[in-house]
């Protein structure tokens, strides 16, 4: 499993993902890409560190000569993915911390092994313009593959096999049209059962993770005492 984590405007979080991912999923096989999607951001001291503290973790930190989109960050995990005969890409956008214990699940059952896409579900709460295009973009989704697509943003964790992707051009120009093409090509999807709104702000929700994570470890030092 290659999980793909780009970076821009986000190196903070690059170490409670890894801590979350070593508490909860069974990452042995996982190879962790960082993909540097913006010049102005470097996170090398944090991959560093992190390399240095757990050196058995398998980590590729991938640097660019020029800002790049989402869609390109993704095509460059897809060579990767390719020239190491890996079969499916975990791809790790911003929104991760609604869904990451339910997609731990996912991964520790291999449920993934069923599906071409596996795709977080995070339908807006507020009823803002991001809401009614969530909307119309999901109810034009579900005319054309004639199912219920819940989600087309595909902001947070998605599970994306290597063969679907084969068959797709990825375009560059957008950040976003890719999403729509991996989407549309996919023949077995799976959208996420917990639909966490994008209106709570992720930043919030990592800091209570982190929180909940801290006080199971206060009360198991209680508990020992």
């Amino acid at each position: 499993m290659l999980v793909v984590f780009p970076i821009n405007n986000n190196e903070n979080r690059i170490q409670p993902f890894l801590k979350l991912v070593r508490e909860n999923f069974r990452y042995e096989d996982f190879i962790f890409m960082f993909i540097q999607e913006n010049l102005a951001q470097s996170a090398s001291s944090i991959l560093k560190l992190e390399k240095d503290q757990n050196p058995h973790d398998k980590f590729e930190h991938i640097r660019v000569a020029q800002n790049i989109n989402r869609g390109e960050s993704l095509y460059k995990a897809l060579e990767f993915a390719k020239k190491n005969n890996l079969s499916y890409i975990m791809q790790v956008n911003d929104g991760w911390e609604d869904n990451i214990y339910e997609f731990a699940n996912i991964l520790n059952n291999k449920e993934y092994l069923e599906y071409d896409l596996i795709c977080a579900n995070r339908t807006p709460t507020k009823k803002n313009l991001g809401f009614y295009i969530h909307l119309a973009s999901s109810f034009l989704f579900s005319l054309l593959k004639g199912e219920k697509v819940p989600d087309s943003k595909g902001d947070s964790i998605n599970i994306i096999k290597v063969d679907l992707l084969k068959t797709i051009a990825l375009p560059s120009y957008s950040s976003h049209n890719y999403f729509f093409e991996i989407l549309t090509y996919s023949k077995k999807t799976k959208f996420s059962i917990i639909n966490n709104g994008v209106n709570f702000r992720s930043n919030i929700k990592l800091k209570q993770i982190l929180l909940s994570e801290r006080n199971k470890k206060n009360s198991l030092a209680l508990s020992k005492k």
